[in-house]
């Protein structure tokens, strides 16, 4: 069997029957109205759009119903909304939940002997043989698929299914549609997902799961031994995805998300016989708890990285994978957990497992819980008694993997955190020093995560100015990771110091602390460096500013970078206010009048105010700017935690904060730690917070680093044939995609760089101008169409300068967008003409706007038909060494260029 022994799923069945009946019971119930009111298996694939699924009113999500394939309500206006893609979208989450259903229905089965529900069960095995070749394989964005968009989608899918048709096959009612399925699904779907390896994402998990899923359920050892040995199988994904305190890389959301898949193919490894190294199933063990550590005193967890925004622990999912934890281990952190999951202090509301939708994400309103709302995993693994749960407030908690620090006070109803550490890979923000502040329910600086990834508004949650954390001369920060300094805590009393590299160029060092006490938190912000820089320090909370005199304001544009993800494109309605250097400034909360906290900067400053997305769904909010320059600095701010502190005065050196009551207190960041002299009447106390610790190395840091560019040097003039070898494919190989091929010649003399571009296919297919936009997703519309993207690079820029260009069909004129490059960008030309067999395209740049002898470069020439929506692949002048075109949009990385040598 795939998940447990014959052995085991026969004791199973006693529980089943006994202390688990009610959530059998449960399960039984939601099944009787799938066998009444199951939409037929539609032949269609489903697709993702911008639009589709999205309410066009206010942004969010559609809720899924598996019953309503053409009517879709928005959750937050209550209109429905209809249409074709919002049915495509539909079909996604509909063959998510009918494979998991064919799961319900042969656990139940096996548990129960329900011959309804196996014949259900064996229906949809049969109904996906029959279908499964004939969903078309193209147009897909993160991966090959047959029914689906993405091949995690897929695997998810898969998964689901051998595992109902190992069920049947356990109790004996697999018949003929076992073997069916396995012909004609699980053998060319696993094909399928082995063919597109996802390296370290999340989403290779559930591809690793799938295919030892897969390998069980076909006999077929090479398979299994690849989901689990590969350079990105099971065993490497636990090491370098799972940091040392058992948390995933990219944050709480996904790590719930990816969690779920590493129980799978944890679960069915050891099933197949592999001893997994023990430390990486320690950090395993500890994944089960890890979210608990860092969620808001209401148990949402911190929007963190491409989170959703608001997302609760409060749902069966989360007190399932609590179970399954404990089910494996003794362990005092999840029946804490679990105590806190089954409180009845908030309403039982609709859990939404009627309509889960296998393992992909749909986060559900918080609701009370028992174990009858639990899921099938439980059925068949979960203790059949719990040990006593006790509900106890949540503690402090240091996660130096993650590189996050949370402090809890007041019982755990004051949360302050510094999230300092991992860069998050590609759900990362550029946030190093990120500031996170709540009290109860209410998140005073907070995180405002992601809302959709084929949304333009991505760009400004993936930008430093939407976060609590510095930035330099208006771009954010670069991607690395930040390193701890010191922690301590000490009672009442703790604080943590961390530094990170803020930008590459010029070079900025910034470190942040954070002093906590029972009243209030002081938070520190210092910089130095060897330019003459802009600091800035956004503050993301509902607070309006004030002095002691009043402020005068003048409006302006908010300047800053103009890179795609530096956010102050997103900015609007701005105004500043100019404030001398260590002026004490309050941020007064809009709703109570009351004093937040009092902020002051060594330099003089501007304090900008202005309007940007607030989290997804809510609209534009106002935030305020501190902004300064200099090569050093500092920016202290006292937050107040209700009405506890009557005033601050800030020293040079030295912070006095005066409470109501009269106690008195001084706080001094030395050399040595955080000096904390109190003050009540004439009794003195005094601590030195400490907890220095050493700076380990850090792979991930390296790695992020700018590269530099290839080191060989090409000499002009320079060309190259592109072929196979050089084929970005998507769903299709390039000799099954009509051979496109091309030629680049490179030259220049002393006044221009001329690049040619002679693409041989046909029948060419070119994106109009004036086309609708397809709204496919966040990226250019031009990606899909014939034409040609060149990256360039030369030293002391910024960022490498690049440009799309499509020629028009009649080739009359060339449409060129440029991609990246802020000012560094030079001035070009384009022309095209038709050639015999394809077309030509030519750009010319001027040797005046390089400045240097050497320029690195890339052309990539996107290939597309009429008969897709999205394009079939792309030829790269730098080779494709096997990756594929999911996912590439109009980007290309510095360390792909060639390095040219230009005559001089």
């Amino acid at each position: 069997m795939i998940l447990l022994n014959s052995r085991d799923l026969g004791a199973r069945r006693s529980v089943a029957a006994g202390a688990l009946s009610p959530l059998a019971a449960s399960l039984h119930a939601d099944m009787e109205r799938v066998l009444r009111e199951a939409p037929a298996i539609s032949g269609q694939k489903a697709m993702l759009t911008r639009d589709g699924g999205r309410c066009p009113t206010d942004g969010a999500p559609l809720d899924f119903d598996p019953y309503s394939p053409h009517a879709h309500r928005c959750p937050t206006c209550d209109q429905i909304q209809t249409g074709e893609r919002h049915h495509r979208w539909w079909l996604m989450f509909a063959q998510l939940w009918r494979a998991e259903r064919a799961v319900h229905a042969a656990t139940l089965h096996a548990l129960g002997d329900e011959p309804r529900l196996a014949a259900f069960a064996r229906a949809t095995l049969d109904e996906y043989a029959d279908r499964y070749g004939r969903y078309p394989l193209d147009d897909n964005i993160l991966g090959p698929s047959r029914p689906f968009f993405s091949t995690y989608l897929e695997s998810i899918w898969l998964l689901q299914l051998c595992i109902a048709a190992d069920l049947l096959d356990a109790a004996g009612a697999g018949e003929s549609c076992t073997a069916r399925f396995r012909e004609r699904v699980a053998v060319p779907s696993a094909a399928l997902i082995r063919s597109y390896d996802e390296g370290e994402s999340n989403r290779q998990l559930w591809n690793n799961a799938a295919l030892i899923a897969a390998g069980l359920s076909l006999g077929d050892d090479a398979v299994v031994a690849h989901a689990v040995d590969s350079r990105s199988g099971l065993v490497a994904q636990l090491g370098a995805g799972l940091l040392e305190d058992g948390s995933w890389y990219e944050g709480e959301n996904y790590h719930l998300f990816s969690h779920r898949a590493l129980w799978y193919g944890v679960t069915m490894a050891e099933q197949a016989g592999y001893t997994l190294p023990s430390p990486l199933l320690a950090r395993f063990q500890a994944g089960f708890s890890t979210p608990f550590l860092t969620a808001f005193p209401d148990l949402t967890f911190p929007a963190r990285r491409d989170s959703q925004f608001g997302a609760t622990l409060r749902q069966w999912r989360t007190a399932e994978s609590c179970e399954l934890g404990l089910a494996r281990a003794d362990d005092d952190r999840l029946t804490a957990a679990l105590a806190a999951l089954y409180a009845d202090d908030i309403p039982q509301r609709d859990t939404g497992r009627w309509r889960s939708a296998a393992e992909s994400e749909r986060n559900e309103p918080a609701s009370a819980l028992t174990r009858s709302d639990l899921g099938w995993r439980s059925l068949l693994f979960a203790r059949e008694s719990l040990p006593m749960l006790g509900r106890a407030p949540m503690q402090s908690a240091l996660l130096e993997g993650q590189g996050i620090a949370v402090f809890r006070r007041d019982r755990a109803k004051a949360y302050v955190a510094l999230d300092y550490g991992h860069h998050g890979g590609g759900h990362g923000h550029p946030d190093r020093l990120n500031v996170l502040l709540a009290h109860g329910s209410r998140r005073i600086l907070d995180d405002m995560g992601t809302g959709s990834y084929v949304d333009r508004s991505l760009h400004w949650y993936r930008s430093t100015l939407a976060h609590n954390a510095p930035l330099v001369n208006g771009r954010s920060q670069p991607r690395t990771d930040g390193y701890l300094v010191a922690y301590d805590e000490r009672g009442d009393l703790g604080w943590v110091q961390a530094r990170s590299r803020i930008s590459d160029e010029p070079p900025v060092e910034a470190t942040r602390a954070l002093t906590v006490t029972d009243a209030y938190v002081i938070d520190e912000l210092r910089w130095s460096t060897t330019h003459v820089v802009r600091i800035e320090l956004p503050f993301h909370a509902r607070v309006r500013l004030e002095s002691g005199t009043p402020l005068d304001w003048t409006r302006a544009q908010l300047d800053g970078g103009d890179g795609l993800e530096d956010g102050f494109a997103f900015a609007s309605d701005a105004r500043f206010t100019s404030i001398a250097a260590n002026t004490v400034v309050r941020m007064v909360d809009e709703d109570s009048a009351a004093t937040l906290a009092w902020t002051t900067s060594t330099g003089a400053a501007e304090w900008w105010s202005a309007m940007a997305p607030g989290h997804p769904g809510a609209g534009t909010q106002r935030f305020l700017i501190l902004r300064m320059y200099g090569s050093e600095g500092r920016v202290r701010t006292v937050w107040n935690r209700g009405s506890a502190v009557s005033s601050v005065v800030i020293a040079d050196q030295q912070l006095r904060v005066n409470q109501r009551g009269g106690v008195v207190t001084t706080y001094e960041w030395r050399d040595d730690g955080a000096f904390i002299a109190r003050f009540d009447g004439p009794i003195e106390s005094a601590t030195l917070l400490t907890g220095f610790h050493e700076r380990e190395n850090s792979e991930h840091d390296a790695a992020e680093l700018a590269p530099p560019p290839a080191t060989r040097l090409y000499p002009l003039p320079f060309s190259r044939d592109l072929a196979e070898p050089e084929y970005r494919a998507s769903e299709y190989l390039w000799s099954n995609a009509d051979t496109p091929r091309a030629r680049v010649d490179i030259d220049a003399d002393h006044f221009e760089l001329e690049i040619r571009v002679d693409v041989h296919k046909s029948p060419l297919c070119f994106r109009e101008a004036g086309a609708p936009d397809p709204a496919l997703d966040n990226e250019s519309a031009d990606i899909n169409s014939d034409g040609v993207q060149l990256h360039l690079w030369c030293e002391g820029w910024r960022e490498p300068a690049s440009w799309l260009a499509v020629p028009e069909r009649d080739f009359s004129s060339t449409r060129v967008r440029r991609i990246a490059g802020g000012d560094d960008a030079p001035p070009i030309t384009a022309e095209s003409r038709e050639t015999n067999g394809g077309y030509e395209l030519r750009f010319t740049i001027p040797r005046s706007s390089l400045h240097a002898n050497d320029v690195s470069l890339d052309i990539l020439i996107n290939d597309m038909i009429s008969t897709r929506q999205r394009r079939r692949g792309q030829l790269v002048l730098s080779g494709a060494h096997g990756d594929r075109v999911y996912l590439r949009g109009d980007r290309q990385p510095l360390a792909s260029f060639l390095r040219l040598r230009l005559p001089s």
